[in-house]
């Protein structure tokens, strides 16, 4: 299967208990219909021994990270996914909302979804499979940049980051799901294992 793009990223917030051990997700959203993502995990492999013989190996998980861009940057959902509260003030003779990133910020753990675009080429057919980060926590921006063009439209992608963890009951911080005929199948998975289903 070769990967040829990615349509739509998704979260939710994630809570977890004792009494409810399976992954809780509530309050989905979208965040972007366009960008690119990169995910980039640390495992470390662990040599099994036996009588001193390298006999075995196993893998564990210590982190990761998440990269993504999108073209629209709306303000309340980096509020959302930052933990941080808008503040109104007085700005001159305006009142305005101040978005502001500080040690006060306290960014909730969420859940990651991305559908991929993939093509089979024997047959090249589009088909779509849905992919979850059960547990993220976004990491507020430390550097910004832009630039001005004249005669043109200059559009920025603006680009997020988030850290990764395995989720609580299972252990698992990546969820590959079948792939699926259609873009609206591969939504409702993600839709479906995000509790953003409508009643």
């Amino acid at each position: 299967m070769i990967l040829t793009g990615v349509s739509r990223f998704f979260a939710a917030g994630y809570r977890h208990s004792a009494a409810a051990p399976e992954a809780k997700y509530s309050g989905g959203r979208v965040i972007s219909d366009a960008g690119q993502y990169t995910i980039s995990a640390d495992v470390e492999v662990i040599g099994v021994y036996r009588k001193s013989t390298p006999w075995d190996h196993k893998t564990r998980f210590s982190g990761g990270q998440l990269t993504h861009s999108a073209l629209e940057a709306d303000e309340g959902i980096e509020d959302w996914l930052f933990g941080r509260e808008p503040v109104e003030v007085m700005a001159g003779y305006l009142r305005v909302q101040r978005h502001g990133i500080g040690s006060s910020a306290s960014p909730p753990f969420l859940g990651f979804g991305v559908i991929r675009r993939i093509c089979d080429p024997d047959t090249v057919r589009l088909m779509y499979q849905p992919l979850i980060l059960p547990k993220v926590k976004y990491v507020p921006q430390g550097s910004e940049s832009g630039e001005s063009e004249q005669g043109a439209l200059n559009l920025t992608p603006t680009s997020y980051m988030a850290q990764i963890y395995p989720e609580d009951e299972t252990g698992e911080w990546i969820w590959r799901f079948g792939v699926v005929e259609t873009e609206e199948e591969a939504e409702a998975v993600i839709k479906g294992v995000f509790g953003m289903v409508e009643k």
